[in-house]
């Protein structure tokens, strides 16, 4: 190809991004300039094979943005325009060494090629659902233990966070003692509240794990897993890293090398909990942490990756609310959350960056974990009792009760399109719904979960009474699964549709309830200890989510029933929270790391722009 040939290539492609209205914040083109870097190159093994599925990240020396993107079926990848300056560019794949190199990025056309070496010890590569397919179920005693270990030991991490380190059987004690006290957003509590399960089953699990990720040698089958292919090659990621908070903490590693192992962060490093891309691409993310001094929900501009804080006060002392779930709304674009600690609605304008908080009357249950908009407009959240609708127009909130008590609050939160709110009680398998026609509540019991690995014997009638909720002198906030327990999580509806989808945390499975007919199909996800846990819908119809026990994501298409797993440049994810934008033909999905201080959107790019970027880089 000629070089004239390269330049009107690219001048046409400037212009088709220009007619649109978005020649520099197009999110398929990147955050550059359009006469910024076009890096793209090679990756091949040491044997000279081109290889797909590898993921190359590069990030300004210095700055606060990771842009990564993954090699095709020829091991070719292509940045969108970058920016100039000195970059760090690395390639990364389970079972190979990362090279990693000090590119200084300029204007115009630029190539980096790799060659990957293998790497034979890659147990710190792996994600966490890969570890625990690695724990071995061939004898009654494994299988039960491993049981035991899912149970009590992932239920707000990832696998490979617990067993990226090896200890003997008294250190693995001293770790399960820390852990039974140590809280899902990682504050240390007292003595007092020691999780009884952790302390009745330590001696077991210590043993168990010791024996697994001890000094000796360990019975666990790693596997090399299949590198992304095809659809799952096409996004390009972005990651931000949000300083830490005022109150203290620091990161000490945020899982962009996966040598390193998972991310791992203290204090101020953990709490990022949801994140919503905006119309701009800027993301939105609130701050679960309950110590936080000045951060109730934070702006990263999606360009700069510059953080902006916004600060509520709490009714008492100096710290600020905190916040659990976000959403967007579809029509202008508004920002809406709810503050935990103080239980009311907060909005943001992103044209003008104005916070404004809505109370509900006293007497009346708050929000509390998430929100959703429905197809009125109107925005639901989920509070102590069941759930609350707040009238954008009126100024109004409506509570719903649920019918039956949870014993804690309702968890996840979905606005169907004909203007009901859906919520999940999931320490008691139940889904509430409005009628928002007779302001009656309704609900829906969710059949057992019959997924197993266990066989007939394998659990002791101890298990049975331990994994149930009878324990004395203790009202624990359960992320754990007793027996024939589902675990609904954080439920979608489909706004162009008649169904609700409802990701199954322990059933490992995703639920769909046709909005109407009150009709339940079920649906394995793709791989055992996936964990799905929160659910969106795009505009047309796939069902996406994110995976707790794995550094992936998924996306469902309903007409065929098929799966497709994409992957995030990070180890160590454990991501509570999923959201996306879908919007002007682009699609834009986001999550925050929640031990890593840092927050990512995956932008789906076409087959199209990928060969665009490739002919004018010939």
């Amino acid at each position: 190809m000629t070089k004239a040939r390269r330049i009107l290539l690219w001048a046409r492609s400037i212009a088709a991004i220009a007619t649109i209205g978005l020649l520099t914040l197009h999110p398929r083109i990147g955050h550059a300039a359009p006469d910024g870097v076009l890096l793209s190159g090679t990756v091949r093994s040491a044997s000279g094979e081109k290889m797909e599925g590898m993921t190359v990240s590069a990030k300004v020396i210095g700055g606060t943005v990771t842009t990564s993107v993954f090699t095709d079926d020829h091991g070719k990848y292509h940045f969108p325009p970058m920016q100039d300056g000195k970059h760090w560019v690395w390639a990364q794949a389970v079972a190979f060494e990362a090279p990693r190199v000090d590119v200084n990025l300029q204007r115009g056309i630029q190539h980096q090629d790799f060659v990957m070496k293998p790497k034979k010890d890659y147990f710190s590569q792996l994600t966490g659902d890969q570890l625990a397919a690695a724990l071995p179920d061939d004898t009654s005693a494994h299988r039960r233990m491993k049981d035991i270990f899912l149970r009590n030991c992932v239920g707000c991490h990832e696998a490979n966070i617990t067993l990226q380190n090896r200890f003997d059987e008294q250190g693995w004690d001293a770790v399960i003692w820390a852990m039974s006290r140590i809280g899902a957003a990682g504050g240390f509590g007292s003595a007092a509240r020691a999780v009884p399960e952790f302390l009745h089953y330590k001696q077991e699990l210590a043993a168990y794990l010791a024996e697994m990720r001890g000094p000796g040698r360990s019975p666990m089958q790693l596997k090399v897993p299949p590198r992304p292919s095809g659809d799952s090659t096409l996004p390009v990621i972005y990651a931000y890293d949000v300083p830490v908070d005022d109150g203290g903490g620091y990161i000490l590693n945020n899982g962009s090398d996966w040598s390193l192992g998972p991310s791992m962060a203290s204090g101020g490093g953990q709490g990022l909990h949801d994140a919503q891309v905006d119309f701009n691409g800027n993301l939105w993310v609130t701050h679960a942490d309950s110590a936080s001094v000045d951060r109730t929900i934070t702006k990263v501009d999606g360009k700069t990756g510059e953080v902006t804080k916004f600060r509520y006060p709490r009714r008492t002392g100096p710290l600020a609310s905190n916040s659990h779930g976000v959403t967007i709304a579809r029509e202008d674009g508004t920002i809406w959350f709810t503050m935990l600690s103080e239980q009311k609605l907060g909005t943001i304008d992103p044209k003008t960056n104005t916070l404004e908080v809505f109370t509900p009357p006293a007497g009346q249950a708050g929000p509390f974990v998430s929100c959703d908009e429905d197809g009125r407009g109107n925005i639901w959240s989920s509070t102590l009792t069941g759930s609350i609708l707040f009238d954008r127009k009126t100024k109004e909130f409506t509570n719903f009760t649920a019918l039956t008590e949870a014993g804690l609050f309702a968890y996840g939160m979905a606005g169907d399109r004909d203007g009901n709110g859906w919520w999940t009680e999931i320490n008691v398998d139940i889904i509430g719904h409005s009628d928002i026609e007779t302001g009656a509540t309704h609900e829906i019991t969710v059949p057992p979960n019959t997924t197993t690995f266990l066989k007939p014997g394998d659990v002791t009638p101890d298990d049975f009474v331990w994994y149930g909720w009878e324990i004395p002198g203790w009202n624990p906030f359960p992320s754990r699964a007793p027996f024939g327990e589902q675990m609904p999580r954080r439920l979608a509806a489909d706004h162009n549709g008649d169904d609700i989808w409802v990701p199954d945390n322990a059933a490992q499975s995703l639920l769909r309830i046709n909005t109407h007919t009150l009709q339940l199909t079920f649906y394995d996800a793709p791989r055992p200890n996936l964990r799905p846990y929160m659910a969106v819908v795009d505009n047309s119809h796939n069902v996406w989510m994110n995976l707790l026990g794995s550094d992936e994501f998924a996306k469902f298409d309903p007409e065929d029933s098929q799966w497709t797993l994409y992957s995030w440049p990070n180890r160590g994810t454990s991501t509570r929270g999923f959201h996306v934008l879908d919007r002007g033909g682009v699609l834009q999905v986001s999550a925050a790391y929640f031990n890593a201080s840092t927050v990512a959107k995956a932008v789906f790019r076409t087959r199209q722009d990928i060969e665009a970027l490739e002919s004018a880089n010939e």
